[in-house]
């Protein structure tokens, strides 16, 4: 079974640097496997262009694995 840890980028300060520390920890030493999450401000963005963006997200993620 895979295990998924999320990685928000774009970060600033602090706290990017311990999102980023947890991550490294847990792909390195633990076997997770990264799925990066993009911060977009984006108010007018369609619900088929924010579809568009989970998927691509999520391509990584398969059942049963």
């Amino acid at each position: 079974m895979r295990v998924h840890i999320t990685n928000t980028h774009h970060m600033i300060g602090v706290a990017r640097l311990a999102q980023n520390m947890v991550t490294d920890i847990a792909t390195k030493e633990l076997g997770f496997r990264e799925i990066g999450v993009f911060q977009y401000n984006d108010k007018n963005e369609s619900k088929s262009s924010l579809i568009a963006r989970f998927d691509g997200m999520l391509a990584g993620v398969e059942l049963g694995m």
